[in-house]
């Protein structure tokens, strides 16, 4: 009703304004929109305290009903609600002495996580009443969560179990993970050799399967929700898996065959002798890092028609050396 009569107002204001130019007459009409403009801020202030009003209403109602069937404890003295279990924590709220609160949980001996009045915060244990009380009713909950936790734990090693019945290791230097059971199919990932599957369902020769992504997640996994998040589902060709279980490559065996699979063009006794961790005469001095990995050091000698090189290898008691030239291996010492 008032905006309509404040819009009836602006209109009759607009007429006199456009009808006459008397600064009198328009201060006149400005002082008296403002006084209603003043009159309905007034009244939103009064319905903006109700509105709060209610809300507190509705805050206490609800704490009331939630009370029935939480643990309520009582302040002995005020406190600040605190933002987490640390007094120097950001502080929520200020309670008064003899308020009380609803108990959520446990984080530690000191500090007792509750709601209070639609907030939730810690307020240490000590501004409680009957603390020894509190104490039972701490131990009392450990309790309860500890037997909660074996049964969520029971129930995630059984989900575990079921999905990772069905093993099979990576048998190839490196295994395509695809999106889809084809050869054409964008490919996810790569794992290496040794690395383990777990098949879920099967389409001719290419396995469903899922692969771990975070290894640490894995182990520590207590929570069924977490599950979803420490694998991934692709596709594998049968071919490049085994039911056996495949060693995984050391470090130096990843050097060794990674250099072979990207050097494909280079003779097969070199290959051999690479993998196998020998060297030949001929070899180049990439050959020799990849069987041998990088010297302790290396001595160099130019002239006016070749470049020649000796690696140093092992320790003093265990000394080994290589000779190049033009990047050539040409002879070895043992």
């Amino acid at each position: 009703m008032k905006k309509i009569i404040l819009f009836v107002i602006l209109i009759l204001t607009t007429h006199q304004v456009y009808g006459q130019d008397s600064v009198e007459k328009l201060q006149a009409e400005l002082n008296n929109l403002q006084n209603i403009e003043s009159q309905l801020s007034d009244s939103l202030d009064v319905v903006q305290s109700h509105i709060e009003q209610v809300k507190e209403r509705i805050a206490e109602i609800e704490f009331d009903t939630i009370k029935k069937d939480k643990t309520v404890l009582k302040l002995k003295s005020g406190t600040d609600l605190y933002k987490s279990d640390g007094i120097m924590s950001d502080k929520i709220a200020q309670i008064p002495e003899g308020e009380e609160v609803i108990m959520l949980s446990i984080t530690t001996s000191h500090f007792i996580n509750v709601s209070y009045r639609g907030q939730k915060g810690f307020i240490p244990k000590w501004y409680f009443e009957k603390e020894e009380m509190l104490d039972e009713l701490i131990a009392k909950q450990r309790r309860i969560e500890k037997q909660k936790s074996a049964k969520q734990g029971k129930i995630v090693d059984s989900l575990l179990t079921n999905i990772e019945k069905d093993k099979r290791w990576i048998e190839t230097f490196v295994g395509n993970l695809r999106k889809s059971p084809n050869t054409n199919s964008d490919i996810i990932t790569q794992l290496e050799q040794g690395e383990k599957v777990f098949v879920q369902d099967q389409k001719g020769e290419w396995l469903k399967i899922k692969y771990i992504v975070d290894q640490n997640l894995r182990r520590s996994i207590n929570e069924k929700n977490d599950i979803n998040s420490i694998y991934r589902d692709a596709w594998v060709h049968e071919s490049i898996t085994s039911k056996q279980e495949v060693a995984k490559l050391s470090p130096i065996q990843r050097r060794r065959k990674r250099f072979v699979r990207n050097n494909s063009g280079i003779k097969q006794q070199y290959k051999q002798d690479i993998l196998n961790g020998s060297i030949r005469i001929g070899m180049s001095k990439d050959m020799v890092r990849a069987s041998w990995g990088r010297p302790n050091d290396v001595n160099r000698t130019v002239n006016a028609h070749s470049t020649r090189e000796q690696w140093v290898y092992g320790s003093i008691s265990t000394r080994r050396y290589v000779y190049f030239e033009d990047g050539i291996m040409t002879s070895f010492q043992d």
